[in-house]
């Protein structure tokens, strides 16, 4: 009987310990927090035109969930940690240096999370309050190459994309708060008049 106690015991406190470890997974993947500690000399547009002249690529994509971590070391023994992404091109609309595209490329964005160790969760770390592009959404994208990274990078931060399908929040409080960023969408819109819905 005795032995009987101690095996209910024991199989309540494994499925309470379980249940535990796998709520405290599924919290350690959460972003808890934001930081935006970087900083850069970005360029704001007003004018579709010149953010177009300004890049080498335009495309219209898919955003995949295909994304990794990297780090390269810059001039000085500088650490840089940015996030690549895949991205589904679905119409190109510039090709300034005729490169062939795959279906599918590479997309830098100024990005990490750092793990809040002993804490639930992680922190998003990005630049000029830069926000991931939202997973299955559709974007016109404002791309330049980077040949030290051998992937394209958004031009100007948040400028260099907007998204078609109204899915990131990010981007509406922009476009409720920043004038700026508002020119620029509607010219995404008016100026790119067949872009898929």
């Amino acid at each position: 009987m005795k032995s009987k106690k101690i095996v209910v015991i024991a199989s309540i406190c494994a499925v309470c310990f379980g249940g535990a470890f796998s709520v405290n997974a599924a919290l350690d993947n959460k972003v808890t927090g934001k930081e935006h500690n970087v900083s850069y000399d970005m360029i704001t547009y007003d004018d579709i035109d010149q953010l177009s002249k300004d890049t080498s690529l335009i495309v219209e994509v898919n955003v995949t969930k295909n994304i990794i971590e990297k780090q390269i070391t810059t001039a000085g023994n500088y650490q840089e940690t940015y996030m690549q992404r895949e991205v589904k091109i679905n119409k190109v609309y510039k090709n300034e240096a005729n490169k062939t595209l795959n279906k599918v490329i590479n997309i830098i964005e100024p990005f990490h999370y750092v793990d809040n160790g002993v804490i639930p969760g992680k922190t998003l770390v990005s630049a000029e309050k830069y926000e991931p592009l939202k997973e299955n959404s559709k974007y016109v994208l404002f791309l330049n190459w980077s040949e030290e990274r051998q992937a394209y990078w958004i031009h100007s931060v948040y400028y260099g994309k907007v998204n078609l399908d109204d899915t990131d929040e990010f981007q509406k409080t922009l476009y409720a708060n920043d004038e700026k960023y508002k020119k620029v969408v509607e010219g995404v819109r008016s100026k790119f008049k067949n872009i898929t819905n």
